[in-house]
């Protein structure tokens, strides 16, 4: 005879203990994905300020490297003002450089050119020392003021990058 009551007993016995072991595998695996969430949480709460304060010190350098260009600009246009009312004192005292002196120099900077520059190199000694002094001394003074602006400028863009990346090698 077959033990019906046993078997009965058996399959619930299976039932209930398969309903368990799902039921605990479930609540096993919310648990893991919640901590999974929230290490994901942190780490972007992480990341967020990571970035802050790097836009911080950016916006910092940035602020620094502005007020080092436009007071290098200041000095730049003060030391320009001065070498040009110098430049105008000599030119209107006979003192600046005129006549053979200018034609010599004139000469010699032209021809210490580079090969590569032939139109500049071939250029008229003496159309060029027709030009007036002042125009000289105008033609130098800008050119001084663009090498500082530049200078300053990139002066600037060495400081935001070693605020932003760290000093170089």
């Amino acid at each position: 005879m077959t033990p019906w009551p046993l078997i009965i007993a058996a399959a619930a016995s299976a039932a209930i203990g398969s309903a368990a072991g799902y039921r605990y595998a479930q609540a096993k695996g919310q648990a893991a994905l919640a901590a999974c969430e929230q290490a994901r949480a942190e780490d972007s709460a992480a990341a967020a300020a990571a970035t802050a304060a790097l836009m911080k010190r950016a916006e910092d350098a940035e602020g620094r490297a502005a007020r080092s260009l436009a007071e290098a600009r200041a000095s730049v246009n003060r030391r320009i003002q001065e070498a040009k009312r110098e430049a105008y004192e000599l030119a209107g005292s006979g003192c600046g450089v005129s006549g053979a002196l200018r034609l010599r120099l004139n000469a010699a900077i032209a021809g210490d050119m580079p090969a590569g520059a032939g139109h500049a190199a071939g250029a008229d000694a003496g159309a060029a020392a027709d030009s007036g002094e002042r125009e000289v001394a105008q033609w130098v003074l800008d050119a001084v003021q663009r090498y500082e602006e530049c200078r300053a400028r990139i002066e600037a863009i060495r400081q935001w990058d070693n605020a932003t990346h760290g000093e170089g090698p």
